[in-house]
Order: structure tokens, then C-alpha cells, then sequence
């Protein structure tokens, strides 16, 4: 009973079918690299059966090739390596189609977004007394960008924003403000992109009377920007500036 298994012949598979398998899985490994790493392609479906086919195929091709040399130590197997070549291809096809569908297409259709100041740390000098008396009230001015950056592929427009001063350590150093519109009413922050937005921030005499009165030097300021998507959905980002008086 040399390689014959209960009257089985055994069998071969193409000398073609490494070579097919190594294709495929390249090919697949360079397409998933693509989705996953562009700036311009969201996942779809269909993305997902591209990617689940051709490491399936990769899977099939391989598998028989190594179960006709006897290289998996499965009774049977390599007698029947076509009849593994099939099955471990559908396998593989169903369970990486399940997975690619829970992993790319269940995710959360809120965008995510966020943004930063740039500096996160300002020096704010008081006005000369040649200016004070054109801002009354304000102790000095600081222009701050703020960089946002969207990476789940859904547009948001900001309009509004409020924002609050605190000790460092966390005290609250005036109350919540109303909320103020945007510069130029506002802003969107396209979907997979960034966006720049730099506002002027005026802190007040008061403010800097209230930190020296609780002995502190420097601030923390905290702008929370406002925004909704195309869906209604809303969305609150905070950005924190460390400010020295």
C-alpha cells in the first residue's frame, strides 16, 4: 500500500498552483494596503469581497500545493488535495468576508474629529496704555490656531464656540461663556482632510485680577468648538491653551 490509502490513488495538483497563490496573496496584500492607508477611499462592501476573494484564492492555492506534498500532517489529505483546495478556499472566503464586514463596514458613522492650538503654550503681554483705551477692559491679545483633522470620512461644519479659563491644577477661574460665533460664521472640516482656523483670543483685566488673587502665573484656557454633520449629529471639541501672564 504505497502511497495508496484504502485503494486511493494519490493525487497532484498543477505545478501552477504555488505560483497562483503567491499571486494572489500579493495582489491582496497591495490592494488591502491601499484601502487601509489612503486619505481619498472610505471601505465599502465591495472592498470587502475583493479582499476576502483573493485571500481566499491565496489560501486554496497554497493549501492544496502543500497538501499534495504531504507538508499538512492530515489522514487523507494528500490523496484528496483538490478536495482541500475547494473547501479551504470557501472557508477562508466566508470568514474573512465576516470579518472584513464587522472590522470596515461596522464602524461608528459619527466622524472623528479633533483638533489642537498651535502653540499649545502663549505668553500674553498687557496692551501699551496707548492701546488700552481702545480695548477697554482687555489686558492683552494672542492669535492661536487651531488644527483640525477628520479621519472617519464624514464632513463637519463649526459655527460656534464657547470657553472658560482654569487653574492649572483645574479650578475654575470665571464662569462658562456664552457661545460666540465663529469667525466668518464658521467653518467645515472635509471629511478624511484638516483645516486651519486662527482666532484672536482677547483674556480680560478681570481674569488676570482673579488669577493673581488665587496666586497663580499662568492659565489654562479652554475653547470648546460646537459643531453638527450632514445628519444632524453633534460634536463638541475641546482644545486647551496653557497661557503665562
Amino acid at each position: 500500500m504505497n502511497d495508496q490509502v484504502k485503494g486511493l490513488e494519490p493525487k497532484s495538483v498543477p505545478s501552477w498552483f504555488p505560483i497562483a497563490g503567491y499571486a494572489a496573496g500579493g495582489v491582496t496584500l497591495l490592494f488591502f494596503m491601499y484601502v487601509a492607508t489612503s486619505q481619498q477611499v472610505q471601505p465599502t462592501f465591495a472592498h470587502v469581497i475583493v479582499t476576502a476573494l483573493g485571500v481566499a484564492l491565496a489560501a486554496a492555492f497554497l493549501g492544496g500545493d502543500a497538501a499534495a506534498k504531504g507538508s499538512l500532517p492530515i489522514p487523507l489529505l494528500k490523496e484528496q488535495p483538490m478536495a482541500f483546495t475547494v473547501g479551504g478556499g470557501i472557508a477562508t472566503f466566508v470568514i474573512v468576508l465576516v470579518l472584513g464586514s464587522a472590522l470596515f463596514l461596522g464602524q461608528d458613522p459619527r466622524a472623528r474629529v479633533s483638533v489642537r492650538a498651535v502653540p499649545e503654550v502663549v505668553s500674553i503681554a498687557p496692551l501699551p496704555e496707548a492701546e488700552r483705551a481702545k480695548y477697554p477692559g482687555i489686558y492683552g491679545f494672542q492669535a492661536v490656531t487651531y488644527e483640525f483633522r477628520e479621519v472617519g470620512g464624514t464632513d463637519v461644519d463649526f459655527n460656534v464656540q464657547t470657553y472658560q479659563f482654569f487653574t492649572l491644577d483645574g479650578r475654575p477661574v470665571n464662569d462658562v461663556s456664552r457661545e460666540h460665533r465663529l469667525l466668518d460664521g464658521g467653518f467645515t472640516v472635509p471629511a478624511r482632510s484638516s483645516h486651519s482656523y486662527t482666532d484672536n483670543h482677547g483674556i480680560g483685566d478681570a481674569i488676570v485680577e482673579r488669577a493673581r488673587e488665587i496666586g497663580v502665573k499662568a492659565i489654562n484656557l479652554k475653547t470648546v468648538f460646537l459643531g453638527t454633520d450632514s445628519e444632524g449629529r453633534t460634536y463638541e471639541l475641546p482644545a486647551v491653551l496653557l497661557i503665562y501672564l
